[in-house]
């Protein structure tokens, strides 16, 4: 279940909302909150491209009325720690039961002159995992024996632009959606060097994950969007149990992606993936 994105202009505050579309159980202790810079600051650096770390949570509201964020004399949290990114154990929060139209709002506050005199646009919003009370059918057989790893192609999208990135089965399998790694590589211009720690995966907005059988995985009201950091190649955990996927050769899986970034950049996504190669069974 995810959010709709906010802006956050240095030295101010704002407030993502997500808003329940469908009854289910919360998990509100895998909450991950995503912040990107959206535009260069000066020479780019893209390692400083996921700004969740610059950022102080003020408020994690539910429903109006119940308060997680606790403290006097105005507590600001750390952002990090809803990082998908954070190295560390998930904050128990326990989990909700959510009905259509109920809300978690979380509010941001970035210091000013966080990235310098230049300043910088940044973006917003988090998910949170929730079992729907309508179930979903996954796969639930044996696994076969042989183990691969399954890409898409790649997709070029313009900065502030819109794409579907398409991964098609050459043959039949099981997909391990939990494993998803989102990839983004923005073009480099001559200012630009690449980091030791290079991940872009924040620059990618996740609007919907649309299975073969036409199942969409990302819920909420709005322009919702998933932060791209839930599936960084650098993630600590998987921080959502999408389960397992049954596909047949020619099926596509498509992940829909906003591009965050001013630049123009390259998309892909990867699986772990159970070719059958010819095994019975389903």
């Amino acid at each position: 279940m995810a959010a709709v994105p906010a802006n956050l202009a240095q030295g101010l505050n704002a407030t993502s909302t997500l808003t329940v579309s469908e009854p289910g159980a919360l998990d509100l202790s895998r909450l991950v909150m995503g912040s990107t810079y959206t535009q260069d600051v000066g020479p780019p650096n893209y390692v400083d491209y996921d700004a969740t770390g610059a950022t102080f949570c003020s408020s994690l509201l539910w429903n109006g009325a119940q308060q997680l964020i606790r403290g006097r004399n105005a507590p600001q949290a750390p952002g990090g720690a809803f990082s998908a990114l954070r190295n560390g154990p998930v904050i128990p929060l326990g989990s909700f039961a959510g009905q259509s139209s109920d809300t978690l709002a979380l509010q941001l506050t970035m210091p000013a002159n966080t990235v310098g005199a230049a300043g910088g646009a940044t973006t917003f919003s988090f998910v949170t995992p929730i079992q729907p009370q309508n179930r979903r059918q996954g796969y639930t057989g044996i696994l076969p024996k042989q183990v691969a790893y399954a890409g898409s192609a790649v997709q070029a999208i313009v900065g502030g632009g819109a794409g579907n990135i398409v991964f098609t089965a050459d043959s039949d399998m099981v997909v391990d959606l939990a494993s998803m790694v989102v990839s983004v590589i923005p073009d480099m211009n001559a200012t630009a060097a690449f980091s030791a720690n290079f991940d872009a995966a924040s620059l990618a907005g996740i609007t919907q994950i649309t299975l073969a059988t036409g199942e969409r995985l990302v819920l909420g009201q709005g322009a919702v969007a998933v932060p791209g950091t839930l599936f960084s190649a650098k993630r600590q955990a998987d921080w959502v149990r999408l389960g397992l996927e049954q596909v047949q050769g020619g099926s596509q899986i498509t992940v829909a992606i906003q591009n965050l970034g001013a630049n123009q950049a390259n998309f892909s996504v990867g699986f772990i993936c159970y070719p059958r190669n010819g095994e019975s069974g389903c």
